[in-house]
């Protein structure tokens, strides 16, 4: 289980990185950030239920808030658009690839559930 939390986090540091370029870095590096230090901690031994609790909390929260944008973007007509550039026309493509991004993050989150010891 150490080394799944380790991944874990080593990959969301990769993520918090990669989003240095987004126009609100603050936000999404604070969100893959705190995914990265739940998983590491973890990795050391300290686990606090209420922290993955708040941060899940958090991400459920402002998915919620993308749901039109996933709706929108099922009525498509051209799915792989999601694959493309951001088309400043299109809001609902960067909303749906926020969905996903915070999806991922919570299921990453989910692992410190589904497994209780180190």
């Amino acid at each position: 289980m150490k080394a799944t939390n380790a991944i874990i986090g080593l990959v969301f540091i990769a993520f918090a990185y990669l989003q240095l370029n987004d126009p609100d870095p603050l936000m999404w590096v604070s969100m893959y950030g705190a995914v990265a230090a739940l998983a590491l901690a973890r990795v050391f031994g300290f686990y606090h239920k209420t922290s993955v609790m708040v941060v899940m909390s958090a991400l459920g929260v402002y998915a919620a808030f993308l749901i039109p944008d996933i709706f929108t973007w099922l009525q498509s007509e051209n799915k792989s658009e999601i694959f493309d550039e951001m088309v400043y026309d299109k809001p609902y493509i960067e909303g749906t690839r926020e969905f996903l991004g915070l999806m991922i993050a919570e299921l990453a989150l989910s692992v410190q559930f589904a497994f209780k010891t180190n």
